[in-house]
């Protein structure tokens, strides 16, 4: 029990101890209410009581206190941070140059060493030659061969049928024909340019020229452009417009 604890338990008995008293004095006959009543005896003796009650609550704490041995405080060891020791800077070793010893006869000074190598780089650098400039190739240009009529040698007498189908039909035309020739007079590839719109008179053209058509040899591939014209009234009629040769 603790000095709190005792306190309380103390006043809770002079309470009890009043609330007793209170309640004799109310229920008292009246008779006895004229009759002197003595608390002074008893009052000084609670007093004595409770005073010697605290007296004993203080030592007692001081003894306990007394007895509970010192807790040493704890002290917090900080980590001590050792310095990182400094690099130490090397020293650049410096080599001596190597002195002519008296037994080597064909050893050179330093000096004559020196401009030995001087001039060896000089000549070496004097037998380097200038790179020279790369030539720019020249772009091709195509050469004119007039209308191409001239290079013709077989086929073009026999000129393409009309289509039957075509012509019953009414349908008229214009077919541009470009034809790759080579080296030796041989037709390499005929190719539609322009179409008439319909493939039967493109058809016709293409097989004819392929099949039977042969021009002159020249050192180079050339082309020949050729218009072949469909009309009811006229026929059918071509027309050079164009040869050149080309890579």
């Amino acid at each position: 029990m603790n000095a709190r604890e005792k306190k309380n338990y103390i006043i809770a008995i002079v309470l009890s101890i009043l609330s007793h008293a209170l309640i004799a004095f109310v229920y008292i006959p009246q008779n006895l209410m004229e009759q002197p009543v003595e608390f002074e005896d008893f009052s000084v003796k609670m007093v004595e009581i409770s005073l010697q009650a605290k007296a004993k609550t203080k030592t007692e704490v001081t003894e306990k206190k007394k007895e509970l041995p010192e807790q040493p405080q704890k002290v917090e060891k900080k980590e001590v941070v050792k310095p990182k020791p400094k690099p130490v800077p090397q020293q650049a070793t410096t080599k001596e140059p190597e002195l002519p010893t008296k037994n080597d006869p064909q050893a050179k000074p330093p000096a004559e060493k020196a401009a030995e190598t001087i001039g060896a780089n000089q000549e070496v650098a004097e037998v380097k030659p200038t790179p020279s400039a790369s030539p720019t190739p020249t772009p091709f240009r195509p050469k004119s061969m007039g209308s191409g009529q001239q290079m013709l040698t077989s086929g073009g007498d026999d000129l393409p049928n009309y289509p039957k189908n075509a012509m019953n039909e009414g349908i008229e035309g214009k077919v541009y024909l470009k034809i790759k020739v080579g080296q030796k007079g041989n037709v390499v590839s005929a190719l539609v340019v322009q179409s008439a719109k319909d493939s039967r008179l493109d058809n016709v053209v293409l097989r004819g020229v392929r099949n039977y058509w042969k021009f002159k040899a020249y050192p180079e591939n050339y082309y020949v452009n050729v218009v072949f014209s469909f009309s009811i009234d006229e026929g059918v009629t071509m027309k050079f417009t164009k040869a050149e040769t080309r890579p």
